[in-house]
């Protein structure tokens, strides 16, 4: 049946062209032409009808037979009619359209796999690639074991990394995203999306590499054999060679990349990895001399903060930009860490635990229409007590809760003292509920409590200004009954004079036996050992720490080494620091803080030589932590290394270990 259709269907095509044949022939222009094509279109009729005939009859043999090499002649026949077909000049595109189709039909390929399914690539994309004869013939091609490894790189990068564990492909995916995957592409990828048009001429294949290169640069998802026109090659070089400068010179686009991972706190805060901005600075300076001079402006204070010109030599200038950055590098890491671990708590946080932050607003000033009147308020660890009080009271009427994270700004008139660290110590026996305390870095105390009383504040100085007569805002308690009848999503708790009265002589019998803590202003982290003693951090997330004692009449068997009183600036010591000994240059000491400002000396622990970093490593150090008073090193000829006389070193040693075993 589909033998006898085809075989119709071609008379037809040649019918048609036989018939436009004969219209040329009565043009006289054309009368020799055209008879030549008539001549030569009855020869192409008499062979199609005879080609067509004997693979109809070859068909019917191989289908009794079941010959799969006879097949395989049959179907280069069929392949071969159809070219012949095509080269042809009497048939359109839409009747050699046609002719295939119904050719191919005609004549199923007798040595093609039937049954064979879609290949991984065509399970993805919703192709029909199992139906095409090649495939069905050739069967499916193992991804591993029949392509190279170039190929399979590039047929992973080809479709886009979308296609997962790719095991088996078929030979029309492999001919599309192999072979033809360049030939097909025949416009620019302006992978730079610049506004001009990119040219259509001189494009260049990307070859893996430069397709790697391109992915970086543009966040683009690029694909080897894509193509580039000239344009875009030049801007690419262009973009290639500032990355490779930038690299070279370890080039800082972010301050991240000047300061440490806050991951992990290092021995030495000051060893942060900005070495690359001094690297960065002598290449931006180069064409400078080294006795030319940089403005620059610096904050100066003096009684207050002032902004000022100021001239350095170039080298000076650069060790003086170093120091400063050195300082806000260890602000940088300590802010970045009491985020994150807020941020952590926040996570994991379980149903007995609770967070709360901390903050005092500014004073509000009750305003009127025609006066502003003010309240003076005093918030000292006493207020501070009493409101945690009232806080907590009313937190335990709604929930059930074992332990508080705190969280609040570094005030020392606040939090940050001894008398609320001793409140902390007895945060158990006086609410039944343990808890911690965690500062934020300066000015990175920013929390919910700023926009909270930010707003009602602006309520209440609206409120006021709209009362001229009568009912005025003009006592904390009508703040308090105003916001209670106007704000809404707020909860509010009044706390009269009389009760921080109430509690205050019983607070100073408890603070009269206080002690400061050791340290105080360069840690962010106090968690109560017991009711005389707090385990003290640098940073929140620290693995290393030290108890300190906050109630000076508490004896915990340990005694100062060496006392504020036999030091003096210019002293060389031994101090303990974040579980190692270091030895450094005594700055100044603070006999209120009772710490001591020291600038080490690297390395730490026992050493041959000992050496000052090119950049300063100076922090706070406890009192109780500083092991000894020793000489002063001696210089070598270099003048870039000291020694200890070994029995200093040993002697500091085994002072180091006695601590450790305590």
């Amino acid at each position: 049946m589909y033998l006898q259709d085809a075989i119709n269907n071609y008379q037809k095509h040649l019918t048609k062209a036989e018939k436009t044949v004969q219209s040329d022939i009565k043009s006289p222009s054309y009368k020799d032409e055209a008879a030549k094509h008539s001549k030569r279109l009855t020869e192409l009729r008499i062979k199609l009808k005879e080609e067509h005939d004997d693979i109809a009859i070859r068909i019917q043999q191989v289908k009794k037979k079941v010959n799969m090499n006879e097949a395989s002649i049959i179907d280069k026949r069929v392949v071969d009619l159809w070219n012949k077909a095509k080269s042809t000049k009497y048939f359109s595109d839409e009747e050699l359209k046609s002719i295939k189709n119904e050719l191919f039909l005609t004549y199923p390929d007798m040595s093609v796999d039937q049954n064979l399914s879609t290949c991984c690539i065509g399970k993805f994309d919703g192709s029909l690639c199992h139906l095409s004869t090649y495939s069905r013939k050739k069967g499916f091609i193992d991804f591993c074991s029949e392509l190279s490894n170039k190929e399979q790189s590039m047929i992973v990068r080809r479709t886009y990394n979308l296609i997962k564990n790719i095991t088996l492909i078929c030979f029309h995916h492999k001919s599309l995203l192999l072979v033809k995957y360049t030939p097909l592409h025949c416009y620019c990828l302006n992978p730079f999306g610049g506004a001009n048009p990119c040219s259509v001429k001189g494009l260049r294949c990307i070859d893996l590499e430069t397709a790697d290169c391109l992915s970086k640069l543009t966040n683009k998802v690029i694909c080897p054999g894509q193509k580039l026109c000239p344009n875009c090659r030049k801007a690419y070089s262009t973009t290639k060679s500032s990355s490779e400068k930038i690299d070279d010179n370890d080039d800082i686009g972010d301050i991240d990349d000047i300061f440490c991972s806050t991951d992990t706190i290092n021995t030495s805060l000051s060893e942060i990895g900005i070495s690359p901005l001094r690297k960065r600075l002598k290449e931006q300076f180069k064409d400078f001399e080294s006795d030319e001079t940089v403005t620059f402006k610096q904050w100066i204070k003096v009684d207050r903060e002032t902004l000022e010109s100021l001239q350095l030599p170039v080298d000076d200038f650069i060790d003086e930009l170093i120091s400063k950055v050195s300082v806000l590098s260890k602000h940088h890491f300590i802010a970045k860490n009491q985020n994150n671990y807020l941020r952590l708590l926040k996570n994991e946080l379980t149903s007995n635990k609770l967070i709360i932050l901390m903050d005092f607003s500014e004073n509000y000033l009750f305003v009127v229409q025609d006066a502003v009147q003010g309240d003076c308020m005093h918030h000292d660890a006493i207020s501070v007590y009493v409101f945690l009080g009232k806080l907590i009271a009313e937190l335990k009427t709604y929930l059930s809760f074992e332990l508080i994270h705190y969280f609040s700004d570094g005030s020392a008139a606040q939090y940050k003292n001894f008398k609320n660290f001793m409140n902390l110590c007895y945060h158990n026996t006086d609410y039944g509920i343990k808890a911690e305390w965690n500062f934020f870095a300066t000015s990175h105390g920013k929390s919910p409590c700023d926009g909270i009383g930010g707003t009602v504040k602006r309520l209440a100085a609206r409120a006021s200004l709209q009362r001229p007569i009568d009912n005025q805002i003009l006592t904390p308690l009508n703040l308090y009954d105003f916001c209670k009848e106007s704000v809404t999503g707020i909860s509010f708790i009044y706390v009269a004079n009389d009760e921080i009265d109430s509690v205050k002589d019983n607070q100073e019998k408890r603070f009269s036996t206080g002690n400061t803590a050791a340290g105080t202003r360069d840690n962010h982290k106090f968690v109560p050992v017991n009711e005389n003693q707090v385990c003290i951090s640098r940073i929140s997330n620290d693995n290393t720490s030290f108890i300190a004692n906050v109630n000076e009449s508490y004896n915990n068997n340990s005694t100062k080494l060496v006392s504020l009183s036999d030091l003096s600036p210019g002293n060389f010591v031994a101090c303990i620091y974040d579980a190692h000994w270091w030895i450094g240059n005594v700055c100044e000491f603070s006999e209120e803080q009772e710490d001591v400002f020291i600038d080490f000396m690297h390395p730490h622990g026992m050493a041959q030589s000992f050496y000052w970093p090119s950049i300063k490593d100076t922090c706070w150090v406890p009192e109780q932590h500083v092991v000894a008073v020793i000489p002063n090193p001696i210089s070598f000829a270099t003048g870039r290394s000291y020694n200890l006389p070994s029995i200093v070193v040993s002697d500091i040693n085994s002072k180091f270990e006695a601590i450790l075993n305590m």
